[in-house]
């Protein structure tokens, strides 16, 4: 799993010497079979209990199946790069927005449907019309 995807054995770490937090054994043990599930087609679900990092799963996964997409680029100029939409509860949006920082090559695009945002992670843009983003999705 490590090699195939270019995680650091030793630390478990999507950005080895980069000072981001490494995954733990259990989430790089569940992306294996997320990653599997991705490349087959297949749908996921996440609903782990809280705090077990389903998260920082679902972003590792994003930045894996990226980096698997990349390499068949190379051979393959027909690949195709599709963006994902993360849908969360109002009260964990900062919390979901602020856990993508973990993750230097993911840009989160934040909606929020009623009232406007309480904090702001660094990597995030915040986007007051939702329908015209999900029109870019296709």
């Amino acid at each position: 799993m490590c090699a195939k995807y270019g995680l650091d054995p030793r630390h478990l770490s999507l950005y080895p010497n980069q000072g981001v937090q490494p995954l733990t054994p259990h989430q790089v043990a569940d992306l294996d079979i997320l990653m599997h599930r991705v490349e087959a087609g297949l749908s996921i679900m996440l609903s782990n209990d809280s705090g077990l990092g389903k998260t920082r799963e679902l972003y590792a996964l994003v930045v894996l199946h990226t980096r698997l997409l990349e390499k068949k680029r190379t051979y393959d100029s027909t690949v195709a790069f599709k963006p994902s939409l993360i849908i969360s509860t109002v009260p964990k949006i900062e919390q979901t927005a602020q856990e993508s920082t973990h993750f230097p090559d993911i840009t989160l695009f934040v909606y929020y449907c009623d009232s406007g945002p309480s904090g702001s992670a660094q990597n995030t843009r915040h986007v007051g019309n939702l329908s015209s983003i999900l029109e870019k999705l296709d």
